[in-house]
């Protein structure tokens, strides 16, 4: 809303709550005014949150990643190639195969050397047996934990939340588990929803405004018929504990 005097009224009551006087009312400005109300905190309506719950965040880094820095820096701070249809790998399931050379350079540019950006950057859009081959003489390069989680937080996590909600419309209003769990299955298989090994994801897609989480769990442990008896072990695993973090939100 604009009117006369805008700015230097928003000034004013800034400078009456302590904050930058900036004149502009953004969301700090406006917290600060519903806490200066002293409104009961059930009257403000809650905004839906993008953040996942722990519960995913540990479950992803868990199967991206072991759990942690330790399995990190034994396995993974050197680029690999996770087989299947996967593309060089670096940092917290990062796959290079599926990213773009102006998301790279957002992501990663300055938190390794020009060198090995410029090697690394090489294995864009190479994926499969391409990528297979690509990751053996990238070995020698190492991705520190700390940037690394950086990239992971910061990048990676809010940019699949997005794809997430392109995939599943309207997940962000299920219980934040449920919604999580739906990030790790897009972090691990990507957004669409066409095509013969995509049945489940479209399913799922048409489940969510009704929030049938044991429905939903159900689709995704139906996942696992594109992986059965092809030595992908740990990608059924993954499928159950997200369909299980699914399931306790009834």
């Amino acid at each position: 809303m604009d009117f006369p005097n805008k700015k230097e009224l928003i000034k004013k009551v800034q400078k009456h709550l302590n904050l930058k006087e900036d004149g502009i009312d953004g969301p700090k400005t406006w917290e600060s005014i519903v806490g200066d109300l002293n409104l009961p905190q059930e009257k403000i309506a809650p905004e839906r949150s993008s953040k996942l719950s722990q519960k995913a965040l540990d479950l992803i880094i868990k199967y991206e990643v072991g759990g942690g820095e330790s399995y990190y820096n034994k396995y993974l701070k050197h680029p690999t190639w996770p087989k299947g249809q996967s593309g060089v790998t670096i940092g917290i399931g990062y796959d290079i195969g599926y990213n773009t050379l102006e998301e790279f350079t957002k992501d990663w540019k300055g938190k390794m050397s020009d060198s090995d950006f410029n090697r690394l950057s090489k294995a864009l859009g190479k994926k499969m047996a391409t990528a297979s081959v690509l990751a053996k003489t990238l070995k020698d390069i190492s991705i520190s934990w700390v940037s690394a989680l950086e990239v992971f937080e910061n990048k990676t996590i809010p940019r699949f939340i997005k794809e997430t909600l392109r995939a599943f419309p309207n997940a962000d209003s299920l219980h934040p588990d449920a919604f999580g769990a739906l990030v790790s299955i897009v972090f691990n298989r990507g957004a669409s929803t066409s095509g013969s090994t995509r049945i489940e994801m479209l399913k799922i897609r048409k489940l969510i405004d009704s929030k049938d989480y044991k429905s939903i769990a159900q689709e995704v442990r139906n996942m696992k018929r594109l992986w059965e008896n092809k030595g992908l072990d740990g990608l059924l695993k993954r499928r159950e504990e997200e369909a299980k973090l699914i399931e306790s939100c009834n």
